[in-house]
C-alpha cells in the first residue's frame, strides 16, 4: 500500500501531497542551510519528483548557487520558511523540509551533509554517512 502524506507550511496556505516513500533523509550543516532556517542544521527528506504533486498555494522561489550547484527553495509567497526545494546535486528528487511533514514514523537521517560546517555539539547517530 502506497503511503500518502500532505505537507504544509505553518499557516496551511501552501500545501502539497506526497505519494510513496522517501529515497533519502538527511541533515545538512552548510552555511546556506543554517542561515535559511536559523538553526544548527536543517533536516530534509527527499522524494522522487514523480511522487510529489503540484503544490497548492502561492509560491515564491529563492534560487542561489551553493558549492554543490544551483539550489532552489520554495516557500509561501507571503513569506515564511522553506517547505520544499530542489538541488542540482540531487536531480530528479524534491527535498521536503522535515518539520513540514506530518508526525509519523520517519527514520533517523540516513546521511549528513557538510560536516565541516557542523557545530561541535551536533551529533548524528552512529551509522549515518556523509554525503
Amino acid at each position: 500500500m502506497r503511503v500518502t502524506r500532505e505537507v504544509a507550511c505553518c499557516c496551511d496556505t501552501l500545501r502539497l501531497k506526497l505519494s510513496g516513500e522517501q529515497v533519502m533523509n538527511a541533515g545538512c550543516s552548510c552555511v546556506n542551510c543554517k542561515r535559511r532556517i536559523g538553526r544548527a542544521y536543517r533536516w530534509q527528506c527527499y522524494f522522487p519528483e514523480t511522487l510529489v504533486a503540484e503544490p497548492v498555494g502561492n509560491i515564491r522561489v529563492y534560487a542561489s548557487e551553493a558549492r554543490s550547484g544551483r539550489v532552489e527553495r520554495s516557500f509561501r509567497a507571503a513569506g515564511g520558511g522553506t517547505v520544499f526545494g530542489r538541488a542540482a546535486v540531487f536531480l530528479g528528487v524534491v527535498g521536503i523540509a522535515g518539520s513540514c511533514l506530518p508526525n509519523d514514523s520517519f527514520v533517523v537521517p540516513t546521511a549528513a551533509a557538510s560536516d565541516q560546517g557542523r557545530c561541535a555539539w551536533v551529533a548524528f547517530p552512529d551509522g549515518v554517512g556523509s554525503v
